[in-house]
């Protein structure tokens, strides 16, 4: 009687083994495993990628700049009038952009 007894628990012990293995995978199906993460970016790094993008940014207000003064230099040889009107929207738009 006491092997009978012994073998129920070896049993449950067995298919509790089993079925925690089992959802394991059933959730990595469902959910999909973790991207191996990543080393933390190093100084240098942000260093470089923040001057980078000051570069850009340098770069694009210059260039707002110059479209900026070819619209002031149209503006100045116009007449008042629709066309005129036009341009000053486009400038102002620019100017959206600059800022």
């Amino acid at each position: 009687t006491a092997a009978a007894a012994a073998v129920p628990e070896v049993e449950a012990f067995r298919f509790k083994k089993v079925k925690k293995s089992f959802s394991y995978s059933k959730m990595n199906r469902l959910f999909g495993r973790g991207k191996p993460k990543e080393p933390p970016p190093n100084l240098t790094d942000a260093i470089s990628n923040v001057d980078s993008r000051g570069e850009s940014i340098e770069k694009k207000i210059s260039k707002l700049d110059a479209e900026l003064m070819k619209y002031k230099d149209q503006m100045k040889k116009m007449r008042d009038g629709p066309s005129k009107n036009m341009i000053k929207q486009r400038a102002m738009r620019v100017l959206k952009q600059k800022k």
